[in-house]
């Protein structure tokens, strides 16, 4: 069952295409980066859920994974600032006092995850980006620090 997780496969296309380059071997970088276009289009047919706003986990559920859609966004997956935006949008529904909660671990907060969250809204700039990014991080950071040191 393919997965949107699968956009890996596309970045890996991406950087092999700009090695390519850099070894002056044009046709494979032209071959690389023919195909990671030609998959960002099938990935944005196949996996975009217009009605939410999201990347949808793979072709049978209603999943909209925080990981995915961040990293589709880091690694350039999107195809306008609307969708980066409504992205944004839609991952922050998930969050609760402490911070994000992906909807593929629920009550769960994991600070892996969440990273590529807080990437994400850097990389945007959406909104302000520091009051974006402390909204994303801070209270999860405050809370895991405190558990931290309680469970030592």
């Amino acid at each position: 069952m393919p997965k949107i997780n699968c956009l890996n496969h596309r970045q890996v296309l991406v950087t092999a295409a700009d090695l390519a380059l850099q070894l002056n071997e044009t046709q494979q970088a032209i071959a690389w980066s023919t195909n990671a276009t030609a998959l960002k289009g099938r990935y944005n047919e196949a996996f975009w859920d217009d009605s939410a706003g999201l990347y949808s986990d793979n072709f049978t559920t209603t999943l909209h994974p925080q990981d995915a859609n961040s990293l589709a966004v880091i690694f350039n997956l999107t195809d306008s600032e609307d969708q980066k935006q409504r992205m944004s949008d839609g991952l922050k529904e998930n969050w609760d006092s402490l911070g994000p909660v992906p909807p593929e671990l629920p009550d769960t907060i994991s600070p892996f995850i969440t990273g590529f969250e807080v990437c994400f809204i850097a990389f945007c700039k959406i909104g302000k980006k520091t009051d974006r990014q402390c909204q994303a991080s801070s209270p999860f950071y405050r809370w895991r620090g405190y558990a931290g040191n309680e469970s030592s």
